[in-house]
């Protein structure tokens, strides 16, 4: 954490003295990809900016340059959130896709069991997640005859995002 906070505080010095704003904007872009990487709170950052400021002699129009560096960082973790946010609401889309699609194979694939005086027919199906790669089915031809057929479709993929 002290490395960020030198890191931080360094933004704001050069904060102080820049002449070239595209180029601190950049430094402060790059800095805020690092603190969420680390799991650094935006709380943290307005600590360590509060903190600092309180230490160094600045005027009026000195604490409102060091605010352009604090409102750089701030906007990454709003980017950061909204990018997280998007990525939770797929993810919903998702689960529902599978449950709906849970459901209609249940419903819609279920095979009812024949019943033979000769021969006892058991069946278990169990899928690895929500929806199964498995497929039977078992037809009587009411003639002492019957019909089954077993698929197991491999490698099905979900398109997550």
């Amino acid at each position: 954490m002290e490395e960020f906070k030198q890191h931080y505080k360094g933004l704001i010095d050069e904060s102080l003295t820049c002449q070239d704003k595209v180029e601190l904007i950049k430094k402060c872009e790059k800095y805020t990809d690092e603190v969420i990487r680390k799991d650094v709170l935006p709380e943290d950052i307005v600590d360590i900016h509060k903190n600092y400021i309180l230490t160094l002699n600045l005027t009026r129009e000195d604490v409102f340059k060091t605010l352009d560096v604090l409102q750089e960082i701030v906007k990454g973790f709003g980017y950061s959130y909204r990018d997280y946010q998007r990525l939770v609401d797929k993810l919903q889309v998702h689960d529902k896709e599978i449950d709906l699609a849970s459901s209609l194979q249940q419903t819609m694939l279920k095979t009812d069991i024949p019943q033979f005086d000769s021969i006892q027919i058991g069946v278990i199906s169990v899928a690895a997640q929500k929806v199964s790669g498995d497929y039977f089915n078992l037809i009587d031809h009411n003639d002492g005859t019957m019909s089954f057929a077993v698929a197991d479709v491999i490698g099905k993929v979900y398109q997550l995002l």
